[in-house]
Parts: C-alpha cells; sequence; structure tokens
C-alpha cells in the first residue's frame, strides 16, 4: 500500500451559464495514511499533527470535528454502510491546513483492508460549515457507463 504523499495538480471550473465564470489555479493535496500521522509529526518542522505549523492536519477539521479522532470517523462511517471495521487502513487526500487555515471543500478517504482498496468515504465541506459524507463501495467491475443530467451540464464519469 502506497505510504503519504504529497500531490500537485490544477482545479479548474468555468460555467457557461448565465453569467460566464471561469477560473484555475494550482493546488497541493496531501496524501495521508492516518496510521503514519505520528511519524510525520516528527519528521519536519513545516508539518504537524493537531498542532500549529506551516502545513498541518487537524483531526477536526474532518469527520465529525469531535475529539474521538478521525479514524474512529471513518470506522464509524463504515460500520454504518455495512463493513466489518476489523483491520481496514485509511489513507485520506485532502487540503492540508496552511498557517492555521483550513480551506477543505473536499477529501477523500481511501478504506484499505488486506492491502486492497475496499471502500471510500467522500467528506463535503461548503461555505457554511455544513459536511456531509458520502461511503461508497468500490467496485472490482469497471465503470461502463457515463451518467449525465438531463440538460447535458454536468457529467459525472
Amino acid at each position: 500500500m502506497n505510504k503519504s504523499a504529497i500531490y500537485t495538480g490544477i482545479v479548474m471550473h468555468e460555467r457557461h451559464e448565465k453569467k460566464y465564470h471561469k477560473f484555475r489555479y494550482p493546488l497541493t493535496y496531501f496524501s495521508i495514511m492516518l496510521r503514519e500521522l505520528p511519524e510525520l509529526n516528527k519528521i519536519s518542522p513545516f508539518f504537524s499533527w493537531n498542532k500549529p505549523a506551516w502545513f498541518s492536519f487537524h483531526d477536526c477539521d474532518h469527520g465529525l470535528g469531535d475529539d474521538q479522532g478521525f479514524e474512529k470517523f471513518c470506522q464509524l462511517c463504515l460500520s454504518r454502510a455495512g463493513f466489518e471495521i476489523e483491520g481496514f487502513e485509511f489513507v485520506i487526500m485532502c487540503l492540508p491546513r496552511v498557517l492555521g487555515y483550513v480551506f477543505s471543500p473536499i477529501s477523500f478517504i481511501y478504506c484499505y483492508k488486506n492491502g486492497q482498496i475496499e471502500s471510500m468515504i467522500y467528506e463535503v465541506n461548503n461555505t457554511f460549515n455544513e459536511r456531509i459524507f458520502y461511503v461508497i463501495p468500490v467496485s472490482k467491475q469497471p465503470i461502463r457507463q457515463i451518467c449525465k443530467k438531463k440538460n447535458d451540464s454536468f457529467t459525472i464519469f
């Protein structure tokens, strides 16, 4: 299974309806294996876990935002979705806090069991500090259908 990593990329959005709007900017996502957090916390003074730093990961920025820990939250999500939670490991791909500020519109939690991905948890946040979660089992079969809204303005692959 992959270890923690840093990914860079570009986010782009373009809207053609009503008023035209377009933006494009670089983003850096951190992919963090939760069991590696204690070690990652010691590697660099620029990264910390649940403490201030240039870049940080705080459990309270994810899940229910409580003091139960993010890994326990992931186990709860899988349990409620009908998974047997014993043996799962979690990797979250998210935007880190930067100088104490958090902006996390979407985070992806990869749920591995015996080195194989079994499920994904999508954590979606809006600007009103509301958070919703989607637990999706990972199919062993390739997706063969493209779904479109009736007006063809939104495509899901």
